[in-house]
């Protein structure tokens, strides 16, 4: 028994020791710097994942910024056609505008300045009868009366006194006046008649006074004051007739008096 004994002590001994050992080397092998690498392993790619998810939001928002700052470019350069087309309907609205007021010469010379000078008599209105204005009319005039010849103003009464008036008179400095308003029909030609049969050529025309005499001349400056109206005239209306009294009143009227017709075209 006492052999017997002696072996079981041994191995329990053995065992117990065994186990320790064993207990040993695990808590060991649990502490080695093995592990460590593995650990800074994740940690990396933990960092790695959080730096490229970092760098993809700066690209969303750096492509998020490009878009809208080309959108707002965009929108200010439709806002800059938008004023240069409202620019330019204010500018033809404007020159609309000018159109129906006292429009001057396009080719205006310094001879030529149109002045209105309206009347309150020698017309009608309009309304009554329908204007198609296709005749301008040449007169001469001057102050019989006494005192200057040239006078505007006497010229005018002397008119008034018969109830007569022009469209236009053009003094000796080539200075032009407007008496009548073009779409009123001006008591200027009296009885007359146009070469193709047409009577009352009031109705259809423009009267044009020029201050001068039977026996004097034109004055150049006048000369280029006519040129220049005619011009007008013809840039408003289709005008196919340019006469002279003279000529829609044979043997009753002799004016315009020692015109140069070469003169105006």
């Amino acid at each position: 028994m006492g052999k017997r004994t002696s072996l079981w002590v041994g191995a329990g001994v053995f065992l117990v020791g065994g186990g320790v050992f064993g207990a040993w080397m695990i808590q060991k092998k649990a502490h080695r710097p093995e592990n460590q690498p593995w650990e800074f392993s994740k940690q990396e790619e933990l960092a790695q994942n959080t730096e490229t998810l970092d760098k993809e939001e700066v690209i969303e928002v750096a492509e998020k910024n490009n878009q809208e700052e080309s959108i707002l470019s965009q929108a200010k350069q439709d806002e800059e056609k938008l004023v240069i087309q409202d620019e330019s309907s204010t500018a033809s609205s404007a020159n609309t505008e000018e159109k129906k007021g006292v429009v001057q010469p396009k080719k205006q010379s310094e001879a030529f300045h149109l002045q209105k000078k309206l009347v309150n008599f020698g017309f009608e209105k309009a309304e009554r009868k329908a204007r198609h204005i296709d005749t301008i009319v040449l007169h001469s005039s001057y102050n019989n009366q006494g005192g200057d010849r040239y006078s505007v103003e006497k010229v005018i009464a002397i008119w008034k006194s018969y109830g007569v008036a022009p469209h236009f008179l053009v003094d000796r400095e080539g200075m032009a006046y407007q008496l009548v308003d073009e779409s009123d029909i001006a008591y200027h030609a009296g009885v007359s008649e146009m070469k193709d049969g047409r009577k009352n050529v009031n109705d259809f025309s423009l009267g044009v006074e020029i201050l001068n005499t039977e026996s004097d001349s034109y004055t150049e400056e006048q000369y280029r004051a006519i040129q220049n109206l005619v011009v007008y005239i013809k840039e408003t209306y289709s005008i196919k007739y340019v006469v002279g009294h003279d000529d829609i009143a044979p043997g009753r009227k002799t004016d315009p008096w020692n015109f140069d017709w070469k003169k105006v075209k």
